[in-house]
């Protein structure tokens, strides 16, 4: 952790990087985080609790994309917390739209109270952490150029509108979410507005209509790794992002394995549905053409290694891919940041993981 932020931060990344290698999210340190004054200090000690593999990929941008790209990831976490963790769900959407409408006035107001109830894991006390200290990330946020701050505004409307609407389909629906349809559509709010935002930024100008819909596929592809990551953790709070998986009926001793069967088919399925999307992300890269030296393009590699390395994992577990032993997250690294210097590299690396993803699909038929 670092303590004077007034280091350049391209002297301050190996030393951040090396600290998210070294993250422990299990158990992550709440007291000492709750403890940092300095705002960006603050933001990149939350980052890598917050953003999991995100963090270190915000970490290889230039700088300002970086900063940028911290807050507005920051912002939507913030949402996402409390449309998973407000307990009054008459309120939820309220909620929700007061967050977006702080960003109508020069002067932020402060972040709406998070409410919760029963136990939390330590994932979720690290959540509500970074709720209590918005104004931190909104200090940082103050700092960005006019053309960041503008796209971290629209990045919070469209994320907050999204969630408003997911939150209603789970009330109205008994916590579960109706069809494909719906879970796509909830990628989209949760993760495909970020990664329109993540090109925005790493382009320079908002996205064209084309790369738009890009930019939510390669959304779908990450975030339905969240999805399939968590859905034990789901029913147990009475939610299922799957048609298949219905939590009234698979509760209690007499219905365990019922409930493990239908897990594993709703996470067959959904994993399915991810990799179909994985050659949008290879797609969406050579259209940024990097230059032949690019951080940004060593950051876009590093996600695809990092999403890449999941879905194998899951696909083992589903029964779709046999056992393989998976490449270390320093290994990850590495490769990544040999592709920060070369461009052929980068697309070999971007499209060997696509490949291997899609000879799944076609094995799998």
């Amino acid at each position: 952790m670092l303590h004077d932020m007034k280091v350049p931060f391209p002297l301050r990344r190996p030393a951040l990087l090396a600290s998210n290698l070294r993250t422990n999210r299990e158990e992550p340190p709440l007291e000492t985080i709750a403890r940092i004054q300095d705002s960006e200090e603050f933001m990149w000690s939350i980052l890598p609790h917050a953003a999991r593999s995100f963090s270190a990929c915000i970490l290889f941008l230039p700088s300002d994309q970086a900063r940028a790209a911290a807050v507005g990831y920051l912002y939507a976490r913030i949402l996402d917390t409390y449309e998973d963790l407000h307990a009054d769900r008459t309120s939820r959407e309220t909620i929700l739209r007061s967050f977006v409408d702080r960003f109508e006035s020069d002067s932020l107001t402060p972040a709406p109270c998070l409410q919760t109830k029963g136990p939390l894991n330590a994932r979720d006390r690290m959540h509500v952490l970074l709720v209590e200290h918005c104004h931190k990330i909104d200090d940082v946020y103050r700092t960005l150029s006019p053309e960041y701050q503008q796209a971290v505004k629209t990045l919070c409307k469209q994320t907050g509108a999204g969630m408003a609407q997911a939150s209603s389909w789970f009330d109205q629906q008994d916590g579960v979410l109706a069809n494909e349809e719906q879970l796509v559509s909830y990628c989209d709010f949760v993760l495909g507005n970020p990664v329109h935002f993540a090109l925005h930024i790493m382009q320079g100008h908002a996205p064209q209509n084309h790369q738009s819909a890009t930019a939510f596929q390669v959304g779908r592809f990450v975030q339905l790794a969240n999805v399939t990551r968590d859905l034990e953790k789901d029913l147990d709070r009475g939610i299922s992002y799957s048609p298949l998986l219905d939590p009234k009926g698979l509760h209690g001793p007499d219905a365990q394995e019922l409930r493990v069967t239908s897990v594993r088919t709703a996470r067959r399925s959904i994993t399915l549905l991810a990799l179909s999307y994985a050659p949008a992300y290879v797609a969406m890269v050579e259209e940024l053409q990097f230059p032949r030296w690019s951080m940004a393009r060593g950051a876009s590699v590093l996600m695809m290694l990092f999403t890449a390395r999941y879905w194998m994992k899951c696909t083992q577990r589903c029964g779709l891919h046999p056992q393989q032993r998976s490449k270390t997250t320093l290994r990850l690294f590495l490769q990544a940041g040999l592709c920060v210097f070369s461009r052929k590299k980068g697309l070999r690396t971007l499209r060997d993981a696509e490949q291997s993803l899609s000879r799944i699909i076609q094995e799998s038929n």
